[in-house]
């Protein structure tokens, strides 16, 4: 082999050993860098997930809140209803208070109603005698 081939050949060896040691040395940093975007990665995904998870978090919070607000709405109707019972028992009450004071003044009126008859059969009883007696003082 000619001496010139010979000396490219050993020029281009120091250049591939040199290219061999340069990726030798780089090999660990592109690897770490390798790594780290991996990583990076990684924490971006579970980033994005807890940003998922905290707008879920609010989401349910807005509902349980109204769900309150429903609940408070709710409770506060069945108080007035229940208000509202108390009146009208109350009012039912005062109605049976009238009915037993209507149903005892019609007794007492039934009673009177029966004195009056007795009276009136008495006062007649008393005008058939009166008018005999009237009679028999004209004949005498």
């Amino acid at each position: 082999m000619p001496p010139f081939l010979v000396r490219l050949l050993q020029i281009g060896m120091v250049r591939f050993r040199l290219n061999l040691l340069t990726l030798a040395l780089l090999l660990p940093s592109v690897l770490i860098a390798a790594l780290a975007l991996a990583k990076l990665s990684a924490v971006q995904a579970g980033g994005d997930s807890v940003a998922l998870v905290e707008q879920s978090l609010e989401a349910i919070e807005v509902d349980m809140s109204t769900q309150a607000q429903i609940a408070q709405a709710a409770a506060s109707a069945m108080q007035g209803q229940a208000q509202g019972s108390k009146q009208m028992i109350a009012t039912m009450g005062g109605l049976l208070e009238v009915a037993d004071r209507n149903a005892s003044a019609c007794v007492q009126l039934s009673a009177s109603i029966s004195e009056t008859n007795r009276t009136i059969d008495e006062l007649t009883h008393l005008a058939v005698q009166l008018r005999d007696m009237t009679r028999a003082f004209r004949l005498a």
